[in-house]
């Protein structure tokens, strides 16, 4: 028969050859080489050579120093390994298909986790993880280390927000306008989205940088405390010398709308607006300045006829020196009676309503006003028309006749010689095109369309700019660049970011034309669940439903908790479909604190360790209690975590020196440590076939004598027993089966003296055996082999209150067992009750009498 061998199995063959013609040479026996039986260990295969290597080309360069540097600018960073160098130097293309890439987090100790992540945008330190599916090294992973650095700040600075255009960032000079200056942040000239990529404090100059924050509203000096947020995480900057600076009526532009047949003094201007040399325009709250008016010496001119009268802007109190100075003069008209405007020919009308779906939509023509007063009718020349936003910024017509919004169109007419005025105002509604949005709006979320979202919570905000928005209509080609998204919570307040757990809607709208059909997606950011948490590591296990750690001998480390997510089929309250997602010990959550915790045995208090030690060599078989402590550190921990409790998530393991080897015997039981030794020593196995000890189970006459028989080597000091195949070993006893597990030994345990059978001439191998009874027969085995001593028995049993229930016959070899602190360890013998198996395991190992 021919055998077929594959890469590996060649390789090994080789090391056996050489091994063998190195044995011939020294004349060494053959027979030496079965030492080498599983040589094959020894050597390491593609597989190793594949995880061994490094990435040596990626993105079409060669990487230097097995690492690729990037700095985050909000794109997700795509790195394409091309090729791999293996620990012995072969060169191998990562073609797709036969390799699969993905990307995970690297972990406190700068190693791979298992936490994946779908893309790589935000600063830190990543793998790339390579899996080779097909090939030579299929089932290989090697990683490739990716580290980004956080954007930086190199020149920020302070900007007023334009309502009018988002994209303005030019006005960098601030004024006073009599409310909060809405503000935003540029560095070198991008304009920062707050919350996103940064938070932001104001305080006035000269106080504490540890003080609260303030709006920025009245004149003065400010400076600002910057913190990098998303991709300018880690950064910190403060932005000095911010100055607020008074505004100057004497260069503003004040106007007063005409007071018509009323004799009512004007109290405020209408409106008052300073431009820059720059085009910024500054609007100040007309509230705050007040108009007296003032007369020429000697004149006694009053404010009753028709005419332009001259008033005084001044600010409106004391309490604003610092912020409004300055005066100017400026012109009130007043007009002996009411014009008359008519839109088209008709009334002036007080609402107008354009809908851009229809063929011929309508328009606002301000050429189709007119106005005019008097009989006969007098043509009214002097008029201005404007149009403001929602938002009181003021638009064109043709902007106004084109994109959906409310507006408001002002008309102020005057005549000459100040006969008649009019100021009318009317709402136009202007209803969008409608575009189906279901048909042409994609929104997308790393480059893959959407219609829903869900992550659960890390710690880290989802910035409304993770999502882009795609206009696809063949008859409306600037469909895209009208859309626009809000973000909004679950109380329906816009936000910048998904910052906590919670269903955030993302609404798409276009300023252009009208949505209709979907024009939202849910984004769904869940708590993160911390209530159920697993323990992993290289040393963790988990049998019988005991999650306990190896020691070595040195301090155990590389402990993390997985946090986990699946599906309750049963409904019972376990996971039955789940994956582990993510190292949470080894990552810094946000308002959660991890600690690792060990039991005071003695003293039953837990206390913080930073570790597991290392075994103690005194004591092999203990059995060292921890826990790991997850617990909220606040209110937003228990808002975007869940526990399972609010005091946190508990995980309790043990740290061993060895496995498991029994169902039914936990570090947790008292009687671990003799069991493990006697199954060690072997002295005592649990039973055949199966992973059960039987703790609990009564100790048999047959079973003593296999313990008795173990202890004493498992060989035959005595005469050779007798055995034949028909009846098994020879007993002596009617009632014993030679073939059964126990035959041998009962026939030892015979000529050895250290089991006596009854006078009937049985054995009775299944009858239970008590305390005491088995105290005398470790007593018989102990003078068999010359290992016992005499007490006095009167002295020993009588410092227990169960002492003088010990039968008569007993009462020597059970003193003796005390004495020898066999038994009657916690405090009570209870001789004539059944013993079990575990407490023969302890008696056993407390008499020490193994041969």
């Amino acid at each position: 028969m021919t055998a077929c061998v594959n890469k590996k199995s060649k390789r090994v063959a080789a090391v056996v050859t050489a091994s063998l013609v190195g044995a011939l040479s020294i004349g060494a026996p053959a027979v030496a080489l079965a030492a080498n039986a599983n040589i094959d260990m020894l050597v390491a295969d593609e597989v190793a050579d594949f995880n061994n290597g490094k990435i040596t080309q990626a993105n079409g360069v060669a990487v230097s120093n097995n690492l690729v540097t990037f700095t985050a600018d909000g794109n997700a960073i795509e790195v394409k390994p091309q090729e791999l160098k293996t620990a012995t130097g072969v060169k191998v293309t990562l073609k797709a298909g036969d390799y699969r890439v993905s990307y995970v987090k690297a972990d406190s100790e700068g190693k791979p986790s298992s936490e994946g992540v779908s893309e790589i945008v935000l600063p830190g330190k990543y793998f790339v993880k390579v899996e080779a599916l097909a090939g030579d090294y299929v089932g290989g992973v090697a990683y490739l280390p990716v580290k980004v650095d956080a954007a930086q700040f190199t020149d920020l600075k302070v900007f007023e927000v334009n309502p009018a255009d988002p994209k303005d960032n030019d006005d960098t000079k601030l004024v006073y306008t009599g409310k909060d200056l809405s503000l935003g942040l540029k560095n070198d000239d991008k304009t920062l989205v707050a919350g996103t990529d940064y938070d932001v404090k104001y305080l006035k100059a000269g106080s504490s940088i540890d003080g609260d924050g303030v709006s920025v509203k009245e004149t003065g000096t400010y400076y600002a405390v910057v913190t990098g947020k998303g991709i300018y995480a880690g950064e910190k900057a403060q932005i000095k010398d911010i100055m607020v600076d008074s505004f100057d009526l004497s260069h503003a532009t004040i106007t007063v709308d005409p007071v018509i047949s009323s004799n009512s003094l004007p109290v405020n201007p209408t409106s008052v607006v300073w431009t820059d040399s720059q085009g910024n325009k500054t609007v100040l709250d007309p509230t705050l300045v007040k108009l007296e008016m003032t007369n020429a010496p000697g004149s006694d001119l009053i404010f009753d006829a028709k005419g332009q009268y001259t008033f005084f802007a001044e600010r409106a109190n004391e309490d604003l020196k610092n912020d409004v100075k300055h005066t100017q003069y400026v012109h009130v008209d007043k007009y002996a009676t009411e014009a008359t405007v008519q839109y088209y020919g008709e009334d002036w009308p007080a609402s107008f309503a354009i809908d851009l779906n229809d063929k011929k939509p309508a328009s606002f023509d301000e050429s189709l006003v007119k106005a005019f007063y008097g009989t006969p009718k007098t043509d009214i020349n002097d008029i201005s028309i404007t149009a403001t936003n929602a938002d009181g910024v003021a638009v064109d017509f043709d902007t106004m006749n084109s994109t959906p919004g409310v507006y408001t169109v002002k008309v102020v007419a005057k005549s000459t010689a100040h006969e008649a005025a009019a100021v009318k105002t009317c709402t136009v509604t202007v209803k969008g095109k409608t575009v189906d949005a279901d048909a042409s709006v994609y929104v997308q979320y790393n480059n893959k369309t959407i219609t829903s979202f869900v992550k659960d919570w890390d710690g880290n905000s989802l910035p409304k700019t993770s999502f882009t928005v795609k206009g696809v209509n063949d008859e409306i080609k600037d469909l895209e660049r009208t859309l626009s998204t809000k973000l909004t919570d679950e109380k329906g307040e816009e936000v910048d970011s998904a910052t906590d757990a919670g269903v955030y809607t993302l609404t798409v709208s276009s300023s252009k034309y009208e949505l209709t059909g979907t024009t939202s997606i849910k984004i769904t950011v869940n708590p993160l669940k911390l209530d159920k948490l697993v323990l992993k590591g290289g040393n963790v296990h988990s049998d019988f439903g005991t999650t306990y750690a190896f020691r070595q001998n040195k301090p155990l480390t590389g402990l993390t908790l997985d946090y986990v997510k699946g599906v309750d089929v049963d409904g019972n309250g376990a996971l039955d479909d789940y994956a582990t997602v993510g190292g949470i010990a080894s990552s810094n959550i946000k308002d959660v604190s991890i600690k690792l915790q060990q039991l005071n045995e003695k003293t039953g208090v837990w206390y913080d360790v930073t570790g597991v030690p290392a075994v103690d060599t005194k004591n092999p078989y203990e059995a060292l209690k921890f826990r790991f402590v997850v617990s909220p550190l606040n209110a937003s921990a228990l808002k975007n975590c869940v526990f399972a409790t609010e005091d946190g998530t508990v995980v309790d393991f043990f740290a061993l020196n060895k496995k498991l080897a029994f169902t039914d015997v936990m570090p947790s039981d008292w009687y671990y440590g003799v069991v493990s030794k006697a199954s060690d020593d072997k002295l005592m196995n649990g039973y055949a076939g199966t992973k059960i000890f039987g703790s609990y189970d009564k100790l048999t006459r047959g079973q003593v004598a296999c313990v008795l028989f173990n202890m004493a080597g498992a060989k035959t000091n005595e005469t050779e027993l007798h055995y034949n195949e028909v009846a098994g070993f020879l007993t002596g006893f009617s009632d014993v089966n030679g073939k059964a597990y126990y035959g041998k030994a009962i026939a030892w345990a015979k000529q050895a003296g250290v089991v006596n059978g009854y006078g009937d001439g049985t054995f009775r191998p299944d009858a239970n055996v008590t305390r005491e009874e088995f105290a005398a027969m470790l007593a018989n085995f102990a003078k068999k082999y010359n290992s016992f001593t005499d007490v006095d028995a009167d002295k020993v049993l009588g410092e227990f209150s169960d002492g003088a229930s010990v039968s008569d016959w007993a009462e020597e070899v059970v003193a003796w067992a005390v004495d020898q602190k066999i038994m009657g360890n916690n405090g009570s013998i209870k001789p004539t009750d059944d013993i079990v198996r575990a407490e023969a395991a302890a008696m056993v190992i407390n008499s020490g009498l193994k041969l």
